[in-house]
């Protein structure tokens, strides 16, 4: 199995040290930059299943390079937690703005970084099984207008056919026998072309349920 791929973004080499061998003995694969200006130059090489991203850094902090990530498509969809010793509501509260889903404070606690790291990924992970699903739905049901159309389509001919003959005989007080003979046998045609047509959808139905449902 495919272990989850962290990317660790810090200034400080010797925080970056201490978070690789945090996620060594975490079983997680890891990689890790120390200048967030090339961090789309990195993740066009490799994407990461999360983002450990540091607040404070010199030339180009977390939020700044947050915002950044979340301004690209492709990588917007990238949990971000952030590592910082602000504890300003004000500050935590821009990052969630920008897309964070975590923060944890420094100096970090290796249980709680297992934790967050766990949960996050488990919720990334929940979060793409429910928009595969949701897929799967929107498809099935654009085949079902699809095939609601087709039954349409396929029986408003005979029924036009039906209603019309049906409306001159109704109509018509002077139709001989032979008209009305005639006239019925082209309702009766359109009858076994609309259950041509009927039983040809039920097979089809029966193919996408898997049974019979002419039995």
């Amino acid at each position: 199995m495919k272990k989850p791929l962290i990317l660790v973004v810090d200034d400080n080499v010797d925080n970056i040290a201490v978070l690789e061998e945090l996620l060594k003995e975490f079983d997680y694969d890891f990689n890790s930059i120390n200048d967030p200006t090339i961090i789309l130059d990195v993740l066009e090489y490799k994407m990461p299943d999360l983002i450990l991203l540091d607040y404070f850094m010199p030339e180009q902090d977390g939020l700044q390079t947050l915002k950044i990530l979340k301004n690209k498509p492709e990588y917007a969809k990238i949990p971000v937690v952030v590592l910082t010793a602000d504890t300003e509501k004000e500050t935590l509260s821009n990052f969630f703005k920008e897309g964070a889903v975590d923060f944890l404070h420094k100096p970090i606690n290796h249980i709680e970084l297992k934790a967050r790291i766990s949960s996050t990924l488990k919720i990334a992970n929940l979060n793409h099984q429910l928009k595969q699903k949701v897929a799967v739905v929107k498809k099935q049901n654009e085949e079902i207008d699809m095939f609601t159309n087709m039954i349409f389509t396929e029986l408003s001919s005979p029924i036009k056919v039906i209603d019309k003959y049906v409306r001159i005989i109704e109509k018509s007080d002077d139709l001989n026998i032979e008209k009305i003979k005639e006239y019925i046998s082209f309702i009766k045609r359109a009858e076994e072309g609309m259950a041509f047509r009927i039983n040809n959808l039920l097979d089809v139905i029966s193919v996408m349920q898997g049974k019979d449902l002419k039995e």
